[in-house]
């Protein structure tokens, strides 16, 4: 299905089984699942909406906000040893997420900082996208803020290579009730996305040449996937 250096990223596209005759072994079976997974929370794909769900059920939580001590999945020494699982967004609306998210000053100290590096008050979101391409060219500041980091770059190896990662697709029809039926947990359960984007700003086509260069890789992906 994947090719080249995507060989790593499968997609599970499970259909719906009852397990009704073999409760036990079901619940067995899912309960040890969840203590071989590791859920990375990939920014504005609203991974912490889905992360808190995940921790109740004792899953594992590999965060994105880069405290003091922050360890990257690349520095973790049980990588070979864990399910890693994780969603992505395509990087149109990602980008403008991430955009909002800032214009709205963040919803922590280090968003905050950010925002007053990053954005300039009352600028469009084209304008944005046009003032850091000036500026950076092909590989912005921009790119190095947590929100706007490609998002594979989350998913690599101390190498440069791919982590092997169940990926599933924010946006998707039930893309939700499908990674809840991976990991094991009932689909009664109710996952609440918050922080969402109510605003909208149409992207210029200047706006997406210049996305598809910052992140050129993804679109690849993308493309072939959507």
């Amino acid at each position: 299905m994947f090719s080249g250096k995507y060989q790593s990223l499968r997609f599970f596209f499970l259909k719906k089984k009852t397990n009704a005759a073999k409760p036990l072994r079901f619940l067995i079976a899912a309960y040890r699942r969840r203590n071989q997974i590791l859920f990375f929370a990939m920014p504005r794909t609203s991974s912490g909406s889905i992360g808190e769900v995940l921790a109740k059920h004792g899953i594992e939580i590999h965060g994105h906000r880069r405290r003091p001590g922050y360890k990257f999945l690349r520095d973790r020494d049980d990588c070979k040893n864990v399910q890693i699982i994780s969603v992505v967004r395509h990087p149109y609306s990602r980008f403008l997420s991430a955009y909002f998210a800032l214009v709205k000053g963040g919803y922590n100290a280090e968003d905050k900082e950010d925002a007053l590096k990053f954005m300039k008050t009352g600028e469009s979101v084209n304008a944005f996208i046009s003032r850091h391409y000036k500026a950076g060219g092909n590989s912005p500041d921009l790119l190095s803020q947590r929100h706007f980091t490609p998002q594979f770059d989350y998913l690599k190896d101390i190498d440069g290579r791919l982590l092997p990662v169940r990926l599933f697709v924010f946006g998707q029809k039930d893309f939700t009730d499908d990674l809840l039926r991976y990991v094991g947990i009932s689909l009664r359960v109710t996952i609440t996305q918050k922080h969402v984007t109510k605003k909208n700003q149409e992207l210029s086509q200047s706006s997406k040449d210049i996305l598809q260069l910052w992140y050129e890789r993804y679109f690849e992906f993308f493309f072939k996937h959507d």
